[in-house]
């Protein structure tokens, strides 16, 4: 199938059911259909040819995400935007990637005078919701755009997205990913979780990253899509009860802020199947304190942009016992391996390692990226021994259960012995008084790298560095402990909300010569 035939199966199955709704508003699917086919028409008939690059630069709206169904339809690849990256980031991705067409909303015009001074390869922009002196609005593009189908060539290899990577070491590259890499995502979710034209689906983080990812698996059953603009916490709780929302995700770091409203004490979440966690593993307590809080709905999926979004699946049945009773040693995992993936431990020789045994996260499936845009050296590296390379360290148990023990980049190499910080911040995250905390190594003239902890407390809740020290050394033993703590009021995150360790790392490793 092509991409946008999964839209479109389920505009078959629900014609006349919500596809999207936005601030009380509703689109049908035969709503939804035609005007992407206008979309689709317009952009053929202003010049568009297949397998030409197109952005969205947006915040999360029906209108936003109809435009790129619109430019799958015309048969051009999809290039996703996070709108509240910098401009810097946009420029560098847009240029790298030879980016012909843009939409953009009125909200981010402030950009379009470097966008389109910096980008040579751009020949229209599109404003999505008003005139603008960069280019037609999209209601005049479309005003007597046909609205006929359009056909596509039947090849599952065909690009339809290229995705840059998250730039936080350096330069983006742009992930190429064929309608087969998209189909598989799709198998492998309908295969694990439940999705059918009942499913009402919240997606409040941007949907140019995993939220708009898992929005495919609801299209092609006829499910309705409940857009946010942003993620917004207390608004987040009310629709869930007052949609009766039966799936939703976000990041963990999101998850937190969520956890920390006194009304998600009190909301009716009954209604949700799935709260999906992905983007970094959640610490176990938090795990727990969702599942108390959400019900027995806790889904934890291990992906990424390279491997699209779903390597691993820990169902939510399989956070419990016979007897229902939560098994939490569950909750220090990512799940298994979903059905149409294969994963493996693998050391730096090539070997595949037993149960148990830890070394790199590596994956065989249709859901591995085409390759770097341009960049068969990059492919070819984490290409080796015939598996692609997640970057990632963990073991599998004997029941195939995986554990993320960190990225292979953050991992501390302190007195010669490797200190995986995700278990660190795992123990202290279990202290009553600690919010959020990240483990970084910091240069140390004994050690080579001395274990740091950045905290952020609770509100109105004190503790002390010798009081957290003292906790680690008791759960981990002294070498695990960190050597220092520094309390914060915030973390560096990214635009999809995932912590920059790479910025909290720069400032003491400046002046040591060593790249973070």
């Amino acid at each position: 199938m092509h991409l946008i035939d999964h839209f479109d199966r389920g505009a078959r199955i629900s014609p006349d059911r919500p596809a999207f709704i936005f601030e009380g508003e509703a689109w049908t699917y035969t709503e939804a259909r035609t005007e992407n086919l206008k979309v689709a028409n317009a952009m053929r008939a202003a010049g568009l040819r297949p397998g030409d690059k197109c952005a969205v630069i947006a915040d999360n709206h029906p209108r936003a995400f109809n435009a790129m169904l619109g430019i799958l339809r015309a048969g051009a690849i999809w290039i996703p935007v996070n709108a509240k990256n910098a401009v810097q980031a946009h420029v560098d991705l847009l240029a790298l990637l030879a980016c012909d067409y843009l939409f953009f909303t009125k909200a981010y015009e402030g950009l379009m005078e470097r966008l389109t001074a910096e980008l040579p390869s751009l020949r229209m922009a599109i404003c999505l919701d008003d005139a603008s002196p960069f280019g037609p609005s999209l209601a005049d593009l479309v005003r007597d755009a046909a609205t006929d189908p359009i056909e596509l060539p039947d090849d599952p290899t065909a690009t339809v997205v290229i995705a840059g990577t998250g730039g936080t070491t350096g330069k983006p590259k742009g992930v190429v990913m064929s309608n087969r890499t998209w189909d598989c995502f799709i198998a492998n979710m309908l295969a694990t979780l439940h999705f059918d034209h009942t499913t009402v689906y919240l997606a409040a983080a941007p949907m140019t990253h995993a939220a708009g990812a898992y929005a495919f698996p609801v299209l092609t059953q006829g499910g309705t899509l409940l857009f946010h603009r942003t993620i917004d916490p207390k608004l987040f709780i009310s629709d869930i009860a007052k949609y009766r929302v039966t799936d939703t995700f976000l990041p963990p770091t999101a998850t937190l802020a969520v956890l920390a409203q006194p009304s998600a004490r009190t909301t009716d979440f009954s209604s949700l199947r799935h709260y999906i966690s992905t983007g970094a593993p959640m610490a176990p307590e938090r795990a727990r304190e969702a599942i108390e809080v959400f019900g027995p709905v806790w889904t934890q999926l291990y992906g990424q942009t390279e491997a699209l979004a779903d390597m691993a699946v820990l169902q939510p049945h399989e956070c419990f016992d016979a007897d229902g009773r939560l098994i939490p040693e569950r909750l220090e995992t990512v799940g298994r391996a979903t059905p149409f993936t294969r994963l493996a431990i693998m050391d730096e020789q090539g070997r595949l390692l037993p149960p148990g045994v830890k070394g790199e996260i590596v994956c065989r499936s249709d859901l591995v990226m085409s390759g770097y845009y341009q960049d068969p050296a990059a492919t070819a590296e984490v290409s080796t021994f015939g598996w692609h390379h997640t970057g990632d360290v963990g073991t599998l148990d004997e029941a195939g259960f995986l554990r993320i023990l960190d990225r292979t980049k953050d991992m501390i190499i302190s007195g010669g012995l490797n200190v995986f910080p995700s278990e660190i911040e795992h123990w202290l995250m279990q202290h009553p008084a600690v919010h959020e905390a990240a483990v970084i190594g910091v240069p140390d003239d004994k050690w080579g790298e001395a274990v740091k902890a950045m905290v952020q407390l609770k509100p109105g809740v004190e503790v002390s560095e010798a009081e957290l020290v003292a906790h680690c050394k008791e759960g981990l033993g002294s070498v695990k402990a960190p050597k220092s703590v520094e309390f914060v009021t915030a973390f560096p995150k990214s635009a999809v909300g995932k912590l920059l360790k790479k910025d909290l790392r720069a400032k003491f490793w400046a002046d040591a010569g060593r790249q973070v």
